[in-house]
């Protein structure tokens, strides 16, 4: 299962995790889009993760590894606050 993710050209990810005992938030770099505003994964984990926060494409293979087809799944339109 493979899924490409469209973003803004070079724009960094970054996941969130609250550090134990204090309470604050640190910002762990995940990836980097390319050029175009795309990324190409497999990981699962990640996918899940990207899913609810990128819009998204699933890439279906056959045997071959030749791409057959590309099945779009729309993302819900929510804006990010600027800030």
């Amino acid at each position: 299962m493979t899924y490409k993710f469209y973003g803004e050209p070079n724009m960094l990810a970054k996941s969130r995790h609250k550090k134990l005992f204090e309470g604050t938030i640190q910002l762990k770099p995940l990836f980097r889009f390319d050029d175009k505003g795309e990324y190409i994964t497999s990981d699962e984990r990640l996918i899940e993760k990207l899913k609810s926060r990128f819009d998204h494409m699933e890439i279906v293979e056959n045997t071959a590894n030749e791409v057959v087809e590309k099945i779009e799944t729309p993302k819900t339109s929510r804006k990010r606050k600027e800030v």
